[in-house]
């Protein structure tokens, strides 16, 4: 994604086509975050990546799911909250 400010959205449904194979290092594989107006682009876990931003440390992703889930907007009922890309 290039850089900029982006709303991450609740988890719209288990991607369990592709995240079920690091389910053995994640319990939270298959939730991905969709990434709000770009598309089918995501914020998931694994090591596969067609333009979403991929989470690679799948050992990791339980951390970060949780924060994600425990700070969720209170302002946008359907976003957790905000990404900001920068180099």
């Amino acid at each position: 994604l290039p850089n900029g400010t982006y709303i991450i959205n609740l988890s719209d449904y288990p991607h369990c086509h592709l995240g079920i194979k690091y389910c053995d290092k994640s319990n939270r594989a298959c939730t991905w975050f969709l990434i709000r107006g770009q598309g089918d682009r995501y914020l998931h876990t694994g090591s596969v990546t067609l333009g979403c931003l991929t989470v690679t440390d799948v050992e990791q992703w339980n951390n970060l799911y949780n924060a994600i889930i425990w700070c969720r907007r209170s302002d946008d009922s359907n976003a957790h909250g905000i990404l900001e890309i920068k180099d």
